[in-house]
Parts: C-alpha cells; structure tokens; sequence
C-alpha cells in the first residue's frame, strides 16, 4: 500500500476548504493509502487551528485529533533532520516521513516541493497525489 505525509497545510486546507485535501482525506479514511503522521505534526496542527482567524471549537480541533488518530498510522520519529532552514516546521514532516519510510510527502509548501524527491521519497503536491491513488 501507497504511504504518505500529509503536510499540515494540506490537512488543514482540506478540513477547512473541502476539494482535493479533502477527498485526500476521505482516501486516507477509507484506507486507499496509509496516511502517516507524528505528535509534532498533530502538534503543529493543533496549534494552528486554535489561531482566533480560524474561530474554530476547540471540541471540533480535538475531534479532529481523535480522527486522524483513527485514521493514521502514528510514527515515532527519532530523525533529526535540518534541511529547511526557512521553515523549520517543514524538517518535522520530512522526520515523520522518513522515520514512517513513507513513499511521498504531499504538499503546498513550496519550500518542500523544490526538493522533488528527499531520501527517495517523493514529494508531491495534491492534485498530483490524487493522480497517483486513482492510478493505483
């Protein structure tokens, strides 16, 4: 089975937004690839959508917590990777995903993406994920 990260913009956007993220996410919750996350992703993730702008319940971010903890395959990351030195926030998704041996990485970050591939994991953005898993 296909493996990935799922960077924490792309969950947020597809929790928040719906369209590609979303359906990315209803894969991941009917196994069609095996979503990988770590507690600093779902740290990361909590934190940001506890931000005022997003006015989101805070019952609704520790749902979501419990979902993705369902749904995903917790990596206990032991890497401690510093190639982004823009967005240090950024090496947590490549730990996660290389300490999970995830076969992608997806992605809106551009920082992220100009890598292409880090340690033989490929990283994507959405729409070419989505080709990938219907391809599959």
């Amino acid at each position: 089975m296909i493996s990935a990260v799922l960077d924490t913009n792309v969950i947020i956007s597809g929790v928040l937004f719906g369209g590609l993220p979303g359906k990315l996410l209803q894969f991941a919750a009917r196994d069609q690839f095996q979503l990988l996350i770590s507690d600093a992703i779902l740290h990361e993730l909590t934190e940001v959508l506890k931000r005022p702008k997003f006015k989101i319940p805070l019952e609704f971010v520790s749902e979501l917590r419990l979902e993705l903890n369902r749904t995903a395959s917790l990596v206990i990351t032991r890497s401690k990777i510093d190639a982004i030195k823009a967005d240090p926030a950024d090496n947590r998704i490549l730990e996660c995903a290389y300490d999970g041996r995830a076969n992608f990485i997806v992605t809106g970050d551009r920082e992220l993406l100009q890598f292409e591939i880090f340690r033989k994991i490929k990283i994507v953005s959405v729409s070419e994920f989505m080709k990938i898993i219907e391809e599959s």
